[in-house]
């Protein structure tokens, strides 16, 4: 996936029992960040409970700098471990797909 700098990205986590796949709620986060394969310290990601019957929390970033980025997410009530897709933060000109047809 690919995005501009300054874009919100949000990721939806599911923190559920995984013995009898029901809710668990409250839940807390460990969180790491990696950029371009590397451990990655300049970028908070903020996770908020969004569906409590169902036990979904919503992650946000955004970032500044272009590169490569992933997150290892893990629930420390369950012990479940999420990681999220790799995400290309690119110059703007890069995302424009203009297609120019002449005749």
């Amino acid at each position: 996936m690919k995005f501009t700098t300054g874009e919100t990205i949000y990721e939806q986590i599911i923190s559920f029992n995984p013995d009898n796949i029901n809710p668990v709620v409250p839940a807390t986060f460990d969180i790491a960040t990696y950029k371009n394969g590397a451990l990655f310290t300049g970028l908070t990601v903020s996770i908020s409970l969004e569906d409590s019957s169902r036990g979904v929390y919503s992650a946000m970033w955004s970032s500044s700098t272009f590169g490569v980025y992933q997150h290892y997410i893990k629930n420390l009530t369950t012990n479940v471990i999420f990681i999220t897709d790799s995400v290309d933060i690119s110059d703007n000109d890069e995302l424009d797909q203009n297609i120019y047809i002449g005749l």
